[in-house]
């Protein structure tokens, strides 16, 4: 399975689930310049409260179908009631595949889900940079891979590096004795780098 192939098969998951509404792809796939470590923006508009009824429902769905996963709840969603942000990072595909949901809906439950809203957790938010600093090294983009590794350096309060092997292999390692990042992901992670190099 390529990146288009897992785009499509959310797509016509999320589809499926969320019916009545309006689900499509953004960002890189729906331009057509998505490249191996793009991830899967997606947007879906609803007829339905974003509840937990409908997130519970959608959480499952996509657990089925492609395993186990970190879902983090972005916290500048946290006061809109009509909106959510919902990323899915899969623990059996490639780090680089998280699926990023923007849904929206006109019918306003008043309340926040979930509730009470999620932590953004420090050190789990360091590694999606670490990945992500990676990801632009593949692409041969060495100043955003710098960039991605110094914002994983200060959200941990290390002093800023520039991406390289040795560099990454040191903020996992300090990512490691942390408590609020996913083991997982993290080992993935370290794989990834290793074979970059």
């Amino acid at each position: 399975m390529n990146v288009t192939d897992f785009s499509e098969n959310v797509r016509t998951l999320l589809s499926q689930y969320l019916a009545p509404g309006l689900v499509g792809v953004r960002g890189s796939i729906a331009k057509g310049t998505f490249d191996e470590w793009s991830d899967v923006d997606i947007e879906a508009g609803v007829q339905r409260p974003l509840d937990n009824s409908l997130f519970s429902g959608l959480e499952e769905l996509l657990h089925r179908a492609h395993g186990p996963a970190l879902v983090r709840y972005d916290p500048d969603y946290r006061n809109m009631t009509t909106a959510q942000h919902v990323r899915f990072s899969f623990y059996e595909l490639p780090v680089f595949w998280r699926v990023d949901l923007l849904i929206t809906s006109k019918l306003d439950t008043g309340r926040k889900y979930p509730d009470p809203f999620p932590h953004w957790a420090v050190g789990s938010s360091a590694l999606m940079n670490v990945i992500w600093a990676l990801k632009y090294h593949l692409r041969g983009r060495g100043d955003e891979a710098d960039r991605y590794l110094k914002a994983a350096c200060e959200k941990i309060g290390h002093e800023p590096m520039r991406f390289g092997r040795d560099t990454s292999a040191l903020i996992l390692s300090k990512l490691e004795y942390r408590e609020d990042v996913d083991a997982v992901l993290l080992s993935k992670t370290r794989q990834s780098v290793a074979e970059a190099a």
